[in-house]
């Protein structure tokens, strides 16, 4: 028996068609990381003119203020966001920044930067009619700060930090030892009110000027004892000397950093995203996910309350059908390859690629709107911080499979990729007698209905073979790159995974019932022997572009595909028929995603600091299923097994699925906001989906 359930047919063409397609995207990939380090290379020999990092931070009365803008001469940078930050890359050499808000000129900041250095500028906010309190600090140790200007910072040879502004009061001192009254240069002062920590110089000699008021200070240094001054006066004009004199610790104790990085898909900025959210989420991350082993995205989701994972692929959100759920990709709609089911199966989608998952139970204004049950929104890995590469590759075994005893066939010579190579294809002329699947075969006169049969390729027979090991590999590269004009920098990731895994199952079923006398019998009987070889290939590159601190574009492109061939072989007794049987099944399916998305985000402080992101995607899956093979074989009288005669006893299938989503988001918001840091923001967005199957 033939049939077929696709429009489209997968013969010589589809098959040329997609190993073109793959080496195209093969070497479209290995062009562009040659590129990529090309402009390596050239960043590298103009060291020199790369930029600096300017962090600016701004508080009034302990709370961050957004509006703020940052200016150098005539030229606007950016403006304070709502943590009160500004950053922004500028040119190697001296700046004259300025601090703003409307014509009110509330700091002014000279700094002359070197290549690749990283400054942090905190200013506190006084009351109105003050000028803004400046601290600074640098990366470098030999970068001079200019002099000069309302609220300007100067630096000492030594480092110490001094504020211009409010010269009303002053203290200085020096610091040395209470054995020997040796000066100690290098140690650290802490003064509350003031940002960063001043440092003594090579004569242990510090100063700085402070507005009028009550203080407190502390002097640390690793190889003496802390010293701290608790809230001591300071008044107007005041010129305060105050020497101190430290002992000498006991233990000397080396000096240690300890840093927090900001992970992309650490818990610590999931925990912050659930904590300010308004729904009911839960969000998993990729530091989760490593710690816990997971391969797939489904298997992630199985630790979630409210989650149920059917056949291990396919989430329902608080046990509602695949009619209430979705899932999404950065936010834009995902096309499914199963025939029969609306959701995608997310075992496609390996934990290497994505960032973080969020699975959304109730409803929100930025959702689309066939929200029904809830959401699953997978995110992909954003751009690196800095050059990486990793490559790992497992084996893995286990006594239930791993060289056991299994089941095989003659396949093609691209199966251990998950690829059929045109072993598998429909026949030509079968192509031709159906016309690509529009006709069926009862329309065929029989000499065409034979035609067709023969046109099959004689491929039946199994034979045992010894299961291999599993086995897997991944690679990964990235890295980011700045400008050598400092206003734009650009940057990629590329990641690639494959493994193989074999998986070997014995089952055994039986129906019992009551007979005529009362007795317990069996009336069916079966054992089947499955063995299942599972592939899994896949790929993703993001490139990403930033303009100035307003502008970014990213591009992701990925490709995934998951193919499993099955061989099963079922030997039954059916009581119905009184005949024992042989039934025996081969299956290849290749299941496959490719995405590519444009999207970009945008800023624009002159028009009230309106944001524009916007999201473009062309997403297609298909599932390609050749050459199904179910036949049977009954023992005769004689205890042998034939080739049965019966027309459901042998069947050949041809599947061919291609599921087609275009889609487009634009969100728009504007933020309203006062002096105090507090902030109102309308937002509204248009979502635009097409879909083809």
């Amino acid at each position: 028996m033939l049939w077929r359930t696709s429009p489209r047919c997968a013969g010589l063409f589809s098959i040329v068609y997609r190993v073109v397609v793959m080496h195209l995207f093969s070497g479209f990939v290995l062009f562009l990381l040659m590129a990529l380090s090309s402009a390596a290379v050239l960043a590298a020999s103009d060291d020199a003119a790369a930029p600096a990092r300017v962090h600016v931070y701004i508080f009034k009365q302990g709370a961050p203020v957004r509006g703020i803008e940052l200016v150098e001469g005539d030229r606007t940078y950016a403006y304070s966001d709502e943590n009160g930050a500004i950053h922004q890359r500028l040119a190697p050499g001296a700046h004259k920044l300025e601090l703003r808000w409307g014509n009110a000129l509330l700091a002014e900041i000279n700094l002359s930067l070197q290549a690749r250095e990283s400054v942090q500028i905190i200013a506190n906010l006084p009351e109105a009619g003050n000028a803004a309190l400046i601290s600074l600090e640098s990366s470098s140790k030999n970068t001079p700060v200019l002099g000069g200007g309302n609220a300007s910072v100067g630096k000492k040879a030594d480092g110490a930090i001094i504020s211009d502004a409010q010269k009303s009061a002053r203290i200085h001192g020096q610091v040395s030892s209470l054995e020997g009254g040796n000066p100690i240069p290098g140690a650290q002062i802490y003064i509350s009110g003031l940002s960063g920590s001043l440092r003594t110089d090579a004569n242990g000699e510090y100063q700085v000027q402070l507005p009028p008021g009550l203080y407190s200070m502390s002097v640390v240094h690793p190889d003496f004892s802390t010293q701290v001054f608790d809230e001591f006066p300071l008044a107007a004009d005041e010129n305060l000397q105050k020497d101190i004199e430290l002992t000498p610790s006991g233990l000397e104790l080396e000096e240690f950093v300890v840093s927090a990085p900001d992970l992309e898909g650490g818990i610590a900025a999931l925990a912050d995203e659930r904590r300010n959210t308004s729904a009911v989420v839960e969000v998993i991350g990729a530091e989760q996910m490593s710690s816990a082993g997971d391969s797939d995205a489904a298997s992630a989701l199985k630790r979630v309350t409210g989650l149920t994972v059917v056949d291990g692929k396919y989430v329902y959100v608080r046990g509602l059908g695949d009619r209430y759920s979705s899932t999404t990709l950065n936010g834009a709609g995902l096309p499914s390859p199963d025939p029969t089911r609306r959701v995608v199966p997310l075992d496609l989608f390996p934990t290497g690629v994505l960032g973080s998952v969020v699975i959304q139970k109730t409803f929100s204004p930025n959702m689309p709107g066939e929200f029904g049950g809830g959401t699953v929104q997978l995110r992909t890995r954003g751009l690196p911080e800095e050059k990486f590469r990793k490559i790992a590759v497992s084996v893995e075994a286990n006594s239930q499979t791993t060289f056991q005893e299994g089941l095989g066939y003659d396949g093609g010579g691209l199966d251990f990729l998950g690829i059929d190579d045109g072993t598998r294809a429909m026949p030509a002329q079968l192509d031709s007698l159906t016309d690509g699947g529009h006709r069926l075969l009862t329309g065929l006169d029989p000499a065409e209905v034979e035609a067709a049969g023969e046109s099959l390729p004689v491929r039946y027979a199994t034979y045992p073979v010894t299961l291999p090991p599993d086995a897997g590999a991944r690679f990964s590269l990235g890295d980011r790159y700045e400008a050598y004009d400092a206003n734009w920098g650009w940057g990629y990731l590329f990641s690639f995974q494959y493994k193989n895994e074999w998986q070997l199952r014995d089952e055994y079923s039986a129906t019992f019932g009551l007979s005529g006398r009362g007795d317990l019998v069996t009336f069916d009987e079966v054992q089947r022997q499955i063995t299942e070889n599972e592939i899994n290939l896949g790929g993703m590159l993001h490139l990403g572009l930033e303009w100035g601190n307003d502008h970014s574009y990213e591009s992701t492109t990925l490709l995934t595909r998951q193919t499993t061939d099955t061989v099963v072989r079922k030997a039954a007794y059916y009581s119905e028929n009184d005949i024992n049987a042989i039934d025996t099944t081969l299956e290849w399916v290749e299941s496959q995603l490719f995405l590519q998305q444009f999207q970009g985000k945008h800023a624009f402080p002159r028009f009230h600091d309106l944001g524009i992101d916007w999201l473009a995607t062309v997403s297609t899956a298909s599932r390609y299923e050749p050459d199904t093979r179910f036949y049977r074989y009954e023992q005769d009288e004689q205890g042998r097994y034939a080739f049965s005669q019966e027309g459901q006893s042998n069947e050949t299938s041809f599947e061919d699925l291609n599921d087609t989503n275009l889609g487009f988001k634009g969100d728009f918001s504007i933020p309203f906001y006062d002096l105090l840091g507090a902030t109102t923001t309308v937002k509204f967005g248009l979502l635009a989906e097409s879909k083809e199957r």
